[in-house]
């Protein structure tokens, strides 16, 4: 249940947020796509970041580790380590 809210939300809001590089507001959507994902992903390390308008399909069996991230517009399978 927790992750289909999260896909929800991941690709209603999380997935056209502005990336996290952009004045002011990138940090805090960075933060939010985090901490989306987090209910995604089967494991997700520190310092992880995922841009806007990644495509994971439904990201269940995703495990990403420490200071990784997905590149904006990048498509991965679902089950990519």
């Amino acid at each position: 249940m927790k992750r289909s809210i999260c896909l929800i939300f991941w690709f209603l809001l999380g997935r056209w947020l502005p990336k996290s590089t952009f004045p002011i507001i990138g940090k805090m959507s960075k933060r939010i796509r985090l901490f989306i994902v987090k209910g995604i992903f089967k494991k997700t390390g520190s310092n992880v970041n995922v841009e806007n308008l990644a495509h994971f399909g439904n990201g269940k069996n995703i495990e990403i580790g420490d200071n990784s991230g997905l590149g904006k517009r990048c498509r991965v399978p679902s089950n990519i380590k």
